[in-house]
């Protein structure tokens, strides 16, 4: 679970995330006062749609509180849930720097806070800072590789073991600690989407999960009471 970082305001502080996060982890304290200068903050709240797949890519976003949703819908207007974000992680980073549009949705899962940077300041800024540039390739990267793991286990994995990988992912990203394990904010619909499966099969199989002691289902939440087992299904 990403631990948000205050500032003495109350606020989420943008220079500590930004030190935490993939792309400026590295840069002195210099630095990122000309990045939080360059940018800035406001709030989001739950259901907000930050942007839209098919929109401008005219700015990159750092996740300063909250949790984020990331989407993409098909030719059929078939929702399909990729990812979920929450405080320090970097979103648009794929428009911003092709200038083309974005690839995907983000709306927001929880009220939280964003930190906003326009295209046209970052660029100056990497032209300025040439290891900004070489950070942002090796996020590029990782996000490529990431989605190639998915569609490999979208046909490699059985759905059970999509299901147990996707859940532990999700407890890893946002999950909070509960009496009985990690606990996520979480609906079976939002689930499905992201597993890209029918609710009901889904369903199916989360009933069997919490029939055998490894997940407890609640109204928009479940929590993992045996990550163990779950890792083991995972792996099958």
């Amino acid at each position: 679970m990403t631990q948000e970082k205050k500032s003495e305001g109350g606020r989420p502080d943008p220079r500590a995330l930004l030190r935490a996060n993939d792309l400026f982890r590295g840069l002195d304290e210099t630095a990122l006062d000309e990045i939080v200068a360059l940018g800035y903050s406001r709030p989001m709240r739950q259901g907000d749609v930050l942007y839209l797949q098919g929109d401008p890519g005219d700015c990159l976003f750092v996740i300063l509180a909250g949790e984020v949703r990331i989407s993409a819908n098909g030719p059929d207007g078939q929702e399909l849930h990729l990812n979920t974000l929450s405080a320090g992680d970097v979103m648009g980073e794929i428009a911003l720097m092709d200038g083309g549009t974005r690839t995907a949705t983000a709306t927001a899962t929880r009220d939280g806070r964003l930190f906003r940077i326009d295209r046209v300041d970052f660029l100056g800024l990497a032209e300025r800072m040439p290891e900004i540039s070489w950070q942002l390739l090796q996020l590029l990267c990782k996000r490529v590789r990431w989605t190639s793991t998915l569609l490999a286990d979208s046909v490699f994995l059985s759905p059970e073991a999509r299901l147990a990988k996707r859940l532990l992912a999700i407890a890893a990203a946002t999950g909070t600690p509960a009496e009985d394990g990690y606990e996520i904010r979480l609906s079976q619909t939002e689930l499905a989407g992201y597993l890209n499966l029918a609710r009901q099969f889904v369903n199916r199989m989360l009933q069997s999960l919490q029939s055998d002691g490894i997940v407890r289902l609640g109204r928009g939440r479940m929590a993992i009471r045996d990550p163990d087992r779950l890792l083991k299904l995972a792996a099958d």
